[in-house]
């Protein structure tokens, strides 16, 4: 399936759990973790990915004062990506494991 295609009950993603997630977001203590799930979603993309999780400010306000490479339809689908990739670090940072992020892609256990 393309991403494009992919909605929140593709990720296994309530409206619910979207929502916390979202909020989660605006949290700037979270601004690490926001941040490595949008470069995980899409690394040329990460930066207008993050400044729309954390100001919720959308597609179209966003283009018009940036150039965003990419139409209104594949931006949300990879926000959706990154709001479910936030909810597996989340999830895993729970369980006591942390993304690395100077070995990137690497988990590593946090010593509780």
């Amino acid at each position: 399936m393309r991403i494009r295609e992919m909605q929140w009950k593709d990720y296994s993603l309530t409206d619910r759990r979207v929502k916390e997630l979202r909020e989660y977001c605006k949290d700037s203590d979270n601004m690490s973790m926001v941040t490595q799930a949008a470069a995980c979603a899409s690394p040329s993309l990460a930066g207008v990915i993050v400044k729309s999780l954390t100001t919720g400010i959308g597609y179209v306000e966003l283009s018009k004062r940036e150039y965003i490479p990419i139409t209104k339809a594949d931006f949300y689908a990879y926000q959706r990506r990154a709001v479910a990739i936030l909810d597996v670090l989340i999830r895993g940072k729970a369980l006591g494991f942390w993304m690395d992020g100077e070995a990137e892609g690497q988990l590593k256990h946090i010593d509780r």
